[in-house]
């Protein structure tokens, strides 16, 4: 349990030498618990795992770091040149991939843009080992000679983050300004937080923990496991040791579960049933799912991401005794567009409802109004829609927009019908671009929906923050959706 990752990608590594790669095929089944149906393709190119996803990538691999398209047909070898010996890649995002490969020397951490030949070597010199696991905006961490790091896309960008006291560190997940991992303390390893610095360390282990390992952060939520007794229970901190939930599926016969993977108020990992069953969340135990192929002895689950359109999840699945394959499971999500809108605050330049409901750079153009305070944003577009699922697990809201003036913010309000108030679920600066902001509810999101009617509605305003130059400035929204899991 306290090294489930490290410990079976060592296992693979030895019985998936000789491994002849297997067709692709395709396997629908229905999860156990919430009905949603999730396609599973089988990406095993002879890699046996897939660790990481972000867009259109996956990435994985035992003997040789991989990066997939969506198929085992779309294999491409990340090995780089001169490495003598394995290689394996754990993270992806916005086209790099970060891993390690053996060379001569020993392991060293690096990252990839796609090909092998990309391979960037971010072993600080004088080092002796060192490896990385996750990845976010051109920032990497990982462990240098056995101490948590975190870089900036350069060997000598290193940031040691190995906390006082501790034998041995490791970072695995980094997003914004937060890195998570663990650390040991005497006999034990405590989950970790930090931003950016060892002094920043945070210490994550729940009180009468025997141990505890965070694998994953999004958005200040860090995700992996605690042991408060004989078995592991997946788990979720928000900052604090003390803020600590406990997502360990009841009443199912789990005697041990783990997060790896976080994404947008989403997990995945593994729950035990005599053997491992990938899993998914949305925020609470009473949300998991069994992710596990029928016919399959082991699965795990590792990464998950989600466009809005689809959610896709990344792991492991081992159909016999001798190797895995590396597994992707896919999921339709059920997308409903606006039916129409109103402005509380500005005024539309030009284009209707219809501008809304594709990312086709056809948009609704808005300028700013009359405001009654500094406070109050000067362009808020109120939008209606209706949804099928009267109590969802989660309901997610996208929407894809940009503003003429570079510093600008957007806030997201969801109507709540309990309080008959708008809730401000997400504020962002906002890009000259188009810039697609997705959130998810997991706490109660059925507070956003009408009682009866089904009916829901969302305010989005943009205010500039500081001296604008040109005016008037424009709000231009290109699509705007909520998202509700597939049924």
């Amino acid at each position: 349990v306290l090294l489930l990752f490290e410990t079976r990608r060592r296992i693979a590594i030895m019985v998936c030498t000789s491994r002849v790669a297997s067709p692709v095929f395709w396997l629908c089944f229905a999860t156990t618990q919430a009905g949603a149906q999730w396609t599973v393709v089988d990406l095993d190119a002879g890699t046996g795992a897939a660790y990481g996803v972000h867009r259109d990538q996956q990435v994985g691999g035992y003997g040789r770091a991989s990066l997939w398209y969506g198929s085992a047909g779309s294999w491409t070898s990340l090995h780089p040149d001169g490495a003598t010996g394995q290689s394996a890649a754990y993270a992806v995002y916005d086209g790099q991939q970060v891993g390690s490969a053996y060379f001569a020397s020993g392991e060293r951490a690096g990252y990839w843009l796609g090909t092998a030949s990309s391979w960037v070597d971010l072993q600080p010199p004088g080092a002796g080992s060192s490896a990385a696991f996750g990845v976010w905006n051109g920032r990497q961490v990982g462990s240098v000679d056995g101490r948590a790091a975190l870089w900036y896309g350069t060997p000598g960008s290193r940031v040691d983050l190995h906390p006082t006291g501790s034998l041995t560190s490791v970072a695995r997940g980094v997003y914004g300004n937060q890195q998570v991992g663990y650390a040991m303390f005497g006999n034990a390893f405590h989950a970790s937080l930090w931003t950016g610095s060892a002094s920043s360390f945070v210490d994550l282990n729940p009180e009468g923990s025997g141990a505890s390992f965070a694998y994953g952060v999004y958005e200040g939520i860090q995700a992996g496991l605690f042991i408060p007794g004989n078995y592991s229970h997946a788990a979720l901190w928000f900052g604090s040791v003390n803020s600590v939930a406990d997502l360990h599926p009841q009443g199912v016969g789990a005697t041990g579960s783990a997060i790896y993977g976080v994404y947008e108020g989403q997990q995945v990992g593994s729950a035990t049933f005599k053997q491992y069953h990938a899993a998914y969340w949305s925020g609470s135990p009473t949300s998991w799912e069994d992710l596990h192929p029928k016919g399959s002895l082991i699965s795990i689950a590792y990464g998950i991401y989600d466009d809005g359109d689809y959610t896709y999840v990344v792991g492991e699945t081992y159909w016999d005794n001798t190797s895995g394959h590396a597994t992707m499971w896919v999921r339709a999500n059920t997308v409903v567009p606006p039916t129409s809108f109103s402005m509380f605050r500005g005024s539309v330049i030009s284009g209707d409802l219809s501008s809304l409901l594709d990312s086709d750079n056809s948009r609704l153009v808005l300028r700013p109004g009359a405001v009654f305070s500094t406070e109050e944003s000067p362009i808020q577009i109120t939008l209606h829609g209706t949804v099928g699922q009267p109590s969802p697990t989660m309901l997610g809201f996208q929407v894809e927009s940009n503003t003429s003036v570079s510093n600008a913010e957007i806030r997201i309000a969801l109507y709540n019908f309990q309080t008959a108030s708008y809730e401000v679920i997400e504020r962002h600066p906002t890009s000259t671009t188009d810039t697609v902001e997705h959130v998810n509810v997991t706490n109660n999101p059925s507070r956003f929906i009408e009682p009866g009617t089904r009916n829901v509605r969302a305010r989005l305003s943009y205010k500039a923050l500081g001296a604008v130059f040109v005016y008037p400035w424009f709000a231009r929204i290109d699509r705007v959706r909520w998202i509700l899991p597939g049924t």
